[in-house]
């Protein structure tokens, strides 16, 4: 009969331990995403052919017009028009002049930086969701994502 209630009080405390790190694991996945949103959408520098511009990234508006800026100088350079002219207006209104092969350079490194962003992001989420323990959980360093 003892030893049925010490089990069950282990048990008891057991359960108790794994919500207590699920809940730990929940809240460090929802600062990281929250990092990682921040992350995504912030401005960026890169170099333009002609000179270093920061190019406005604050919302899914200005990632579908990157995107869509990386599109067009691909359909271009397929078409076999890689030195047709196209426009960019940077964060601070400067609209920069560029060939079609030129804009998909561009938009391959801003592409680049984002895919960092991602990628680092996804390494400190599998490491939470992989930690058993609240010492293991508490050493995970969320600064990776500033």
């Amino acid at each position: 009969c003892i030893s049925s209630r010490v089990t069950n009080k282990a048990e008891h405390e057991a359960a108790y331990l794994v919500g207590l790190i699920n809940k730990r694991k929940d809240s460090l996945l929802e600062k990281a995403n929250l990092a990682k949103t921040k992350a995504m959408y912030s401005n960026i520098t890169i170099a333009f052919p002609v000179d270093t511009h920061e190019i406005q990234f604050r919302n899914e508006s200005d990632r579908m017009n990157i995107t869509n800026k990386i599109q067009g100088a691909t359909a271009l350079i397929i078409s076999g028009a890689s030195t047709t002219s196209m426009a960019f207006t940077t964060a601070n209104d400067v609209i920069v002049n560029m060939t079609a092969a030129e804009m998909l350079t561009c938009g391959t490194q801003m592409l680049a930086i984002k895919d960092q962003v991602f990628y680092t992001f996804k390494v400190v989420k599998d490491a939470i969701r992989a930690t058993t323990t609240m010492a293991e959980i508490e050493a995970i360093d969320l600064a990776l994502l500033d």
